[in-house]
């Protein structure tokens, strides 16, 4: 333990890294994906797709993602996009972020909800400012919206420490109009806070197994430098996030599938990882939720969330979808 109680402050500085760490990961992370040649295969993971085939597919939910700008007539989503608007300048060539949240959020291969309404606000990341302004933006485009239309869900896979208060204050109002907003940070903006982090599916010929889901390669050189084990990271982790009142949770971010962001009715599998794919993902549970009942309180959802969670054999704590669709049922 006290090899664990050592190390664990050196983990807290990672963390405080993370930030703006994911979104530049991901970008580095756009050269090494492999082309998909049998789309058959191409599939979400975590037994979404038995869901997805009983009925459950987040139907009638209304989404949004604000990101990067995104190849819109992707055949993995296009029909999803029901609003779709540019906030400030954007970087109309850098289509790899965007398109890759919109299929882990609603792509109807590798999407958590294939048949949600996404409605999409593209920035350019490199000024949070931008993020700022497209979520007031947002909030002021669904004031306007009928009841059914609605967003219930964003999904940022950012941060913004920059400018943290005033973001805060927008994330709040969010709330207040019965938006529950994810973000990519440790911990998420939501009560109870979340400790979400990036982990990895270790055979791509079985994902739908959550025993499968491990922290990836990425993290082996780290481990090597720190003397430490997985084990050791996992149980760091979790003592931290207890003490700060986080929840912990694990989502598979590295070795998936997502829609190319280079041609229209392509696909790739990618070994990288980032927390900017967990944050939709995690969006997308909700959404899931969402459709069993749609008259969840922001407060109900991310219990059900936390509620729906289950420890793994390599002892990561991971959404259970079977699970979550099993509770949302019962409320």
């Amino acid at each position: 333990m006290k090899k664990i109680g050592v190390a664990a402050g050196l983990v807290v500085i990672v963390l405080a890294g993370v930030l703006g760490y994911t979104y530049l990961r991901n970008q580095r992370a756009s050269q090494s994906v492999m082309i998909v040649k049998d789309v058959s295969v191409v599939e979400p993971g975590l037994g979404l797709r038995a869901l997805h085939e009983q009925g459950y597919t987040g139907r009638g939910v209304n989404v949004a993602i604000i990101d990067g700008p995104l190849l819109a007539d992707h055949e993995e989503f296009g029909d999803r996009l029901v609003h779709f608007e540019k906030v400030g300048s954007v970087i109309e060539t850098d289509l790899y972020h965007g398109t890759t949240v919109a299929s882990v959020l609603v792509g109807k291969r590798c999407g958590a909800v294939p048949e949600a309404n996404l409605h999409f606000f593209a920035v350019n990341f490199a000024d949070r400012r931008n993020v700022i302004d497209a979520l007031e933006r947002l909030l002021h485009y669904n004031a306007a919206l009928e009841p059914s239309q609605k967003i219930r869900i964003v999904s940022i896979s950012t941060g913004l420490p920059e400018d943290e208060a005033a973001f805060n204050r927008l994330v709040q109002q969010a709330g207040e109009q019965g938006i529950l907003v994810f973000t990519s940070t440790v911990p998420t903006l939501t009560d109870p806070p979340i400790a979400l982090r990036e982990a990895a599916y270790v055979d791509r010929e079985d994902m739908n197994n959550l025993d499968n889901i491990v922290i990836g390669e990425w993290m082996d050189e780290y481990l090597r430098e720190h003397s430490m084990t997985r084990e050791d990271l996992v149980e760091i982790r979790k003592e931290r996030d207890a003490e700060m009142g986080f929840i912990t949770l694990y989502l598979p971010c590295g070795g998936r599938y997502i829609a190319s962001h280079t041609s229209k009715s392509e696909y790739v599998y990618d070994p990288e990882w980032g927390l900017s794919w967990g944050t939709p993902l995690l969006a997308g549970l909700a959404a899931l939720a969402l459709h069993v009942n749609p008259e969840l309180t922001n407060d109900e959802l991310l219990r059900l969330l936390c509620d729906s969670m289950i420890t793994n054999k390599h002892g990561l704590d991971v959404i259970d979808p079977q699970l979550l669709i099993t509770l949302a049922e019962g409320t």
